[in-house]
């Protein structure tokens, strides 16, 4: 018979293990998870949350990407947000919240993530300090784009091939091939990655034994994750690879030379190089970098798993610097990793000197994290797509929501609007001009040529022109994104009059439209 001091014993080992498990969920899951929260409802939009987020709503009103609209990216990200939304439904704010719990997931990831590698528990929530409060973190992984889910997907992936087993698993290996196939189905780059993954399975003493049935498990879950690219394919392959593919290869620099000194700016941007230009996430790169050399010369990747997290790395620098046009946000892919492998290097030997330095400068990347978040939050310097302080009100949510409102209460739901930037029709009722849905394609080649602009689903500027010369859209929005347009004067021949005015953003009016709720 048990007795009950046997019992005061389970109950009090149990109550033990839960406050150490209450106690470890806080630390890497809800205070990593409140700073990425606050940041997603403050942080200024980044201009492609707005074309992302349209294609969500359209994929939720059963259009179809490719088909329907030019969209240049995999197909998941806008059924993965669009079913958010019919949960939570369709905001802004509630898009990012997805982002931000996607982010607070990949940190208790990145945590398991060292601990597999063979850290202690303080060197791992060190990982998951580091992670947090990187610039390229708080700048990408909170917006509505595919980096967020993206990369939980990889990191997640990478966390089920290292993790300990005392057996050989093909249900572990087949779900690591789905969600490597699933982050190729949100962002195509993601492809790069796949070198690392094979080599996993090459040099871990726990595949060693069962190459064979290693990879057909983990290829099998991989064909298995890429099925939404190609259900999405078999829908129109050309459109498809275009919108892919194709489309990447046009514009960017002009000849090899042009393109190496492109590689090249992008190169010495990693290295820190528009610190003093006021991005402290350039400087995170550098610190980041560092340390994963600082790791590299003291041996610390003599562990099979912690090298599979090298070559990782390895891969997803060098395919992230392939495409013709490459910006620096590409380059967080390699920020949960190299986090993992920052948190080994303290301790780790050698001179007094060198751990000094690096010391110094990790707690100069601590103290950057509040500047890049006012630059992120207020300042909007060098934030893609803000043109200064002055214009960095126009891409708050707020204001976004603003123009939305008025739209709605201008015109009748389903009107035809041109928006300069998609993100104003986001949380309306009104349906996007055909062809504008997409806001950087339309001053592309691809636009240029009439016969290839309406194959791909894309309006130019002079197919926009002349849809206001002959009346078609009920309204025109000019504000963000509208630099490149000039919309006065076929707006004035066609009889369309101002009838609002939110920041910078501009609503005309089509005359003889029908009557607003608001004026009814």
């Amino acid at each position: 018979m048990v007795s009950l001091a046997e019992v005061s014993k389970a109950i009090h080992r149990i109550l033990v293990c839960v406050e150490g498990t209450l106690r470890l969920g806080l630390l890497v899951f809800v205070l990593p998870g409140i700073l990425f929260f606050a940041m997603s409802q403050l942080r200024l939009v980044d201009g492609d949350e707005g074309f992302y987020l349209l294609a969500s709503r359209l994929v939720a009103e059963g259009q179809a990407p490719y088909h329907d609209f030019f969209y240049p990216q995999t197909p998941l990200l806008p059924y993965a947000y669009s079913g958010w939304a019919e949960v939570f439904g369709l905001s802004w704010r509630s898009a990012r919240c997805l982002s931000a719990l996607f982010a607070g997931a990949t940190s208790v990831i990145v945590y398991a993530l060292t601990r597999c590698c063979g850290a202690s528990p303080r060197r791992a929530l060190l990982a998951v300090v580091v992670f947090a409060l990187s610039g390229p973190t708080l700048a990408w992984l909170v917006v509505v784009k595919t980096y967020p889910l993206a990369l939980f997907l990889l990191v997640a992936a990478a966390l089920l091939i290292v993790a300990p087993s005392t057996r050989f698993s093909l249900l572990r290996l087949f779900l690591a091939g789905v969600l490597v196939g699933c982050a190729i189905g949100t962002r195509l780059t993601m492809t790069v990655a796949l070198p690392a993954f094979a080599y996993s399975l090459f040099t871990l003493e726990a595949y060693r034994r069962h190459k064979l049935a290693a990879f057909a498990a983990a290829g099998f879950g991989l064909a298995c994750g890429i099925l939404p690219i190609i259900w999405t394919m078999a829908g129109g392959p050309e459109r498809f690879w275009f919108d892919n593919v194709g489309y990447h290869l046009e514009g960017g620099p002009p000849n090899l030379f042009a393109n190496l000194a492109h590689k090249f700016k992008i190169l010495t941007r990693l290295a820190g190089a528009r610190l003093m230009n006021g991005d402290a996430g350039s400087y995170h790169y550098l610190i980041h970098f560092l340390l994963f050399g600082c790791a590299w010369r003291r041996g610390l990747f003599d562990d099979p798993r912690r090298r599979f997290l090298a070559v990782l790395v390895g891969c997803l620098v060098l395919g992230h610097l392939l495409p013709k046009q490459v910006h620096l946000q590409y380059f967080v892919a390699v920020i949960p990793f190299t986090s993992c492998v920052a948190a080994l290097v303290p301790g780790s030997g050698g001179s007094t000197r060198s751990n000094r330095v690096l010391l110094t400068l990790a707690l100069i990347g601590v103290f950057l994290a509040p500047l890049e978040w006012v630059r992120l939050t207020a300042w909007g310097h060098k934030v893609p797509g803000v043109r200064g302080h002055a214009d960095a009100i126009n891409w708050r949510i707020g204001t976004i929501l603003r123009v939305s409102t008025e739209l709605d209460d201008l015109l009748e739901p389903d009107s035809l609007v041109f928006a300069s930037w998609p993100g104003y029709l986001v949380e309306t009722r009104l349906q996007p001009l055909p062809g504008t849905e997409n806001h950087f394609a339309r001053s592309g080649a691809i636009a240029i040529d009439l016969e290839r602009s309406q194959r791909y689903r894309v309006a130019g500027v002079n197919q926009i022109e002349t849809a206001i010369r002959e009346r078609r859209p009920s309204a025109v929005v000019l504000g963000n994104w509208s630099g490149d347009m000039r919309m006065e004067e076929p707006l004035d021949a066609a009889g369309y009059r101002p009838a609002r005015s939110i920041e910078g953003a501009r609503v005309y009016t089509r005359p003889g439209r029908a009557a607003s709720r608001v004026e009814q």
